[in-house]
């Protein structure tokens, strides 16, 4: 081993003292006497050098960026710098245009990624080419500049300005130039020379001959309105004086049908009380309130017929009230040999809860191959037993008579047929002699009688006036046609017109005047009906199977007593 030396020894003695080393990256301590670690003195410098760039804001170059798919601003704080590699725009397809070599600085800390509309003030481009396409605002000299007009505004251009061979005051326009600008006083003049009062419309002495020369028929001197002799108007309800004849097709609110139909596309609307009435309305002219409605329901899968009141009651309808039978379910007219025929069943629409005819409007006389069937299951009924002896007792005691129907008797006479039975007053009056309650028995029957008696009632309709119209009628003589003019009286209905409002309440205001709505003008008249109202009379009558049930099962316990 060598022998150290004086100063070797010193140099041990005063060797390294770990306890002095410092691996804090922040040196915090800031002693004299302690010393930084190699990594602590690197992170430390890192970290120093990073922060005092972000509080300067000091320039970092960051990378490129490809501009030519037009993409957004990257993330960035101020400082960050970009080289534009291609160019295009950056920002969007709204952004701003950029060349290869362009400089993007970022002009504001945690600026987040975006178009020019967002984050497009936080940074500033910096042009390379100064002789391509510069972004100017504020006043500029230019001097041997090319403006490509397309692209940019050009304000506050006076005559001026302009060179003299653009600008042409002439009012002649002798020049006859496609390069030249005639003003605007110049092109007044010119035109005030062309179109002189000869070849104005208005100052021809012939109007039939200035529409002849633009072309025009006989309407263009015909007022706009909505009746009488007047061109329709096609957004406003007209009023036909004459009969319309169309031999195409009428449709409204659907696609065109063959020749000769109508069709009328819409939703049947539903009542405030029930039910439905259809998409075709026959309007009563006296009152609109009232109409007969046809329509299909895609809902019930159904086509229907419905007079209405509207908003109100539905309404009876009669067919053929003058004549002529109805057939359902027939093809021919022969079918329909009665006044009614159905080719089918006939049915109430509710079980057990319909008459056939009622004590006022009876049947003459029922034909049928059969009897009536009669429900009579035991698990329909609740079973009582049989009835007092006093019951047997008074339907033997109700005399048979023969008798004549007083109404046969009117129509034929004494040759009126005889019938033979009980009366219903004499049932009544059997039972009540032994203090029975006839009503409380199926055989005896007891219905108000109602009789149809004219009535006046009042009605709400539509108010109507008497206007004489002029109608013009073409006739042909020879090579001539004249138009033959004539008068006639016509009823029209009395509309109202009512401001029109928006669903916000406003008023809604057409070509500067407030818009309106025509509303009919009611009145309430008394019109001629006819209504069932009760004569104060009960008509009896009798079941007289159950009667002849009675009586049988009467006569069968006498007979065994």
């Amino acid at each position: 081993m060598t022998k150290l030396n004086a100063n070797d020894t010193e140099l041990y003695a005063n060797k390294e003292d770990v306890a002095n080393k410092d691996t804090d990256v922040t040196l915090a301590a800031n002693s004299d006497v302690k010393y930084a670690s190699q990594k602590a003195i690197k992170a430390y410098v890192q970290a120093y050098v990073a922060s005092y760039i972000a509080a300067q804001d000091v320039m970092v170059f960051k990378g490129v960026v490809d501009c030519s798919a037009n993409p957004n601003y990257p993330a960035a704080d101020a400082g960050f710098t970009y080289r534009v590699s291609v160019a295009g725009k950056i920002g969007g397809v709204s952004g701003v245009n950029v060349e290869a070599g362009d400089i993007l600085l970022c002009l504001a800390d945690g600026s987040t990624s975006g178009n020019q509309a967002t984050v497009g003030a936080n940074w500033s481009v910096i042009q390379v080419n100064i002789d391509g396409a510069v972004t100017m605002t504020g006043a500029q000299t230019l001097i041997n500049k090319v403006i490509n007009a397309a692209n940019n505004t050009i304000t506050n251009l006076t005559l001026a300005m302009l060179a003299a061979n653009v600008a042409d005051t002439d009012v002649a326009l002798a020049a006859n130039s496609d390069t030249r600008l005639a003003t605007q006083k110049a092109t007044k003049a010119y035109a005030d020379t062309k179109l002189a009062a000869a070849d104005n419309l208005a100052a021809l002495t012939s109007a039939s001959t200035a529409r002849g020369n633009l072309g025009l028929g006989s309407s263009a001197t015909v007022a706009t309105g909505t009746s009488g002799a007047t061109v329709p108007l096609l957004n406003g309800v007209n009023t036909w004086s004459a009969a319309q004849k169309i031999t195409g097709t009428l449709a409204a609110g659907s696609a065109a049908l063959a020749g000769g139909q109508v069709q009328i596309s819409a939703a049947p609307t539903v009542l405030p009380t029930t039910g439905q009435y259809g998409q075709l309305e026959l309007v009563d002219s006296a009152n609109t309130a009232f109409a007969f409605s046809l329509g299909y329901s895609a809902t019930l899968d159904v086509g229907f017929m419905q007079a209405v009141q509207r908003a109100s009651a539905f309404k009876n309808i009669i067919i053929n009230g003058s004549g002529g039978n109805v057939g359902i379910g027939v093809t021919t007219s022969a079918a329909a040999a009665e006044k009614l025929t159905v080719n089918g069943n006939i049915a109430p629409s509710t079980d057990n809860a319909r008459t056939c005819g009622t004590a006022s409007l009876r049947f003459s006389t029922i034909y049928a191959g059969t009897g009536t069937i009669n429900t009579s299951a035991a698990s329909e009924k609740t079973l009582l037993g049989a009835p007092d002896a006093l019951v047997f007792e008074a339907v033997l005691s109700v005399p048979l008579q023969i008798y004549q129907w007083n109404d046969a008797i009117v129509a034929k006479g004494s040759a009126a047929r005889l019938h033979y039975g009980p009366t219903a007053d004499d049932v009544e009056a059997a039972f009540t002699q032994r203090g029975l309650d006839p009503r409380r028995y199926a055989l005896f029957c007891e219905d108000e009688v109602f009789e149809q008696v004219a009535a006046v009632k009042t009605v709400s309709q539509q108010k109507t006036e008497q206007i004489v119209e002029t109608l013009d009628e073409v006739r042909f003589y020879d090579d001539r046609a004249v138009v033959i003019s004539s008068q006639r009286t016509v009823s029209r209905p009395v509309m109202q017109s009512v401001p029109l409002f928006d669903g916000a309440g406003l008023p809604i205001v057409v070509d500067g005047a407030p818009a309106t709505a025509q509303r009919p003008v009611m009145e309430d008249v008394e019109v001629q009906t006819t209504e069932y109202r009760s004569t104060g009379q009960m008509r009896r009558g009798l079941r007289l199977d159950q009667f002849d049930r009675l009586r049988a099962e009467a006569v069968r316990r006498l007979h065994l007593s």
